[in-house]
């Protein structure tokens, strides 16, 4: 990936909200979102899952990545 796709995928609407999930590893083409699909229905039947992120959480991590990803002086020669 030449260009991350980070801001895109979050700024995206995703309805239902896991949806996401085929925005960020799955490409647009109808075989790899059947699969995306099934992936989401084998998650969710699973009984052992994590509990569900709070809201905190989530921005959290997205203010994480936004600087992981940000442009930095000298963060190639590190």
């Amino acid at each position: 990936m030449s260009t991350s796709k980070i801001p895109e995928v979050f700024a995206g609407v995703y309805d239902p909200p896991e949806h996401i999930w085929l925005a960020s590893h799955f490409s647009p083409s109808a075989s790899s979102r059947a699969a995306g699909l099934a992936f989401l229905e084998r998650k969710h039947a699973r009984k052992d899952r994590d509990p569900e992120l709070s809201e905190e959480a989530v921005a959290a991590q997205r203010e994480a990545i936004q600087k992981y990803f940000a442009p930095a002086e000298g963060a190639v020669a590190r």
